[in-house]
């Protein structure tokens, strides 16, 4: 009866450690991905939408959710939903409301 419970409490232990761990990486990434797009000229005439700029694990790539201003007298504004690596998230420019990787 004892080691039933034992490793009951063991696997629970596992599953606790795993998911902190996999919180702690997808948080860290999610950083990174965001001071990356803070980086880029973007990050000045783009402003987050939705979940903004966060890390997709599966794809690994960075979601850039924004809305960039465009050039004109409306200063309408674009929706921009795309993946990107982190060092392309740092290259974005706002190329008249499309994110573009290295510019225009």
């Amino acid at each position: 009866m004892r080691m039933k419970w034992a490793k009951r409490l063991g696997i629970v232990s596992i599953g606790v450690v795993l998911a902190f761990t996999m919180s702690n990486v997808t948080g860290t990434s999610n950083e990174k991905c965001g001071m990356a797009f803070f980086e880029s000229s973007a990050n000045a005439s783009c402003y987050p939408v939705y979940d903004g700029v966060v890390w997709e694990g599966n794809h690994s790539r960075c979601r850039v959710q924004v809305r960039c201003r465009r050039a004109n007298p409306l200063n309408e504004a674009r929706l921009n939903n795309q993946r990107f690596t982190i060092d392309e998230t740092k290259k974005l420019h706002n190329c008249d409301g499309t994110l573009k990787v290295g510019g225009c």
